[in-house]
């Protein structure tokens, strides 16, 4: 067995000639990170990146590391073909610290800035992007050790400003700042101590965005509540008025079982069978449109995929006796 020992990593462009810097920066990064694509300025007549980076060796790609670097402009991907063909499963934690880093994943798209820290998956398609100068930190955290509603699908932002996520960010920087003169023990000491910070912090983070969910889903349902008989409220438009993403959203929604189409849905449907009853005066299609369908035909369509029965036969069975039907 290979005796593990702590071997810290520099690589800068400048090393080879302006020509070879993409190359290198490239094999460099895949090295470090697995498959991933690349998007260079393509304006650019030369390309400057530098990396410290701390680990174990012999190195193991899901295995802690951090890397410190500056780059230029640069768009990283990660696609299905690269996940077959590379399928290292761990997680990233993004801590800027120059500059933004532009974040993308499973629908999401977030900008980190210093002081803000991200988690995103390797083992889901993922974009990466930022801009000339900036620098961050990129730490390694195995899959194995985050908590179950993280592993999938992990916040791309990290919610708020907290002592957890403070002392982690100081942490890395005391690392990286005394890289040279660790010892395997020390490193792997404190890389013990920081994982299991991370995901204390990523427990509260799920406990908190639990908590979040269910805000939006109560105001959801109370936002449709008060404006479903208009047809032109979509899942768009109620995102936009509650404040978040339409992705945040469907997620609050689907930890109760439903969806913003499936809420619209079923409070429309609700509101047409009560009309049916109760206001004979009105047509199948008045009924319709009154309660927030754009037509008959969507809302029959609809009907359908909840009742058996025709909304037209379900309003003569119900009718009280001596009510006009229309």
């Amino acid at each position: 067995m290979d005796e593990v020992r702590y071997e810290p990593v520099t690589g800068s462009t400048r090393e080879v000639s302006t020509a070879d810097r993409r190359d290198f920066w490239t094999e460099h990064v895949r090295a470090n990170h697995g498959a991933l694509d690349f998007r260079f300025d393509s304006s650019a007549t030369d390309f400057i990146g530098n990396t410290h980076v701390l680990r174990l060796a012999p190195y193991q790609p899901t295995r802690f590391q951090i890397i410190d670097f500056t780059s230029g402009p640069v768009r990283y991907v990660r696609d299905a073909a690269q996940l077959r063909r590379d399928p290292v499963c761990s997680a990233r934690l993004l801590i800027p610290r120059t500059g933004e880093l532009a974040v993308a994943q499973s629908g999401e798209a977030v900008r980190l800035r210093p002081g803000q820290l991200g988690l995103m998956s390797w083992g889901r398609p993922m974009r990466l992007e930022h801009g000339d100068g900036a620098r961050a930190w990129i730490v390694t955290i195995p899959e194995e050790v985050l908590p179950p509603k993280i592993k999938d699908r992990p916040p791309l932002r990290l919610r708020g400003h907290s002592a957890m996520l403070g002392t982690v960010a100081a942490m890395t920087k005391e690392m990286t700042s005394n890289r040279e003169t660790l010892t395997a023990w020390e490193f792997g000491q404190l890389s013990s101590h920081l994982i299991d910070i991370v995901v204390k912090a990523l427990i509260g983070e799920t406990m908190s965005q639990d908590r979040h969910y269910d805000e939006i889903a109560a105001a959801a349902r109370a936002l449709v509540a008060a404006c479903a008989d208009d047809p032109t409220v979509t899942p768009s438009y109620l995102a936009e008025r509650l404040g978040c993403s339409r992705r945040q959203l469907e997620r609050a929604l689907a930890s109760q079982q439903t969806s913003p189409a499936a809420l619209l849905r079923a409070i429309r449907l609700q509101r047409a069978r009560e009309r049916l009853t109760r206001e004979p005066y009105r047509t199948v299609a008045d009924v319709a449109f009154a309660s927030g369908f754009l037509s008959r035909g969507a809302f029959e369509r609809a009907w359908a995929s909840e009742f058996t029965e025709s909304p037209g036969r379900y309003r003569r069975r119900t009718r009280t006796p001596g009510q006009l039907e229309r």
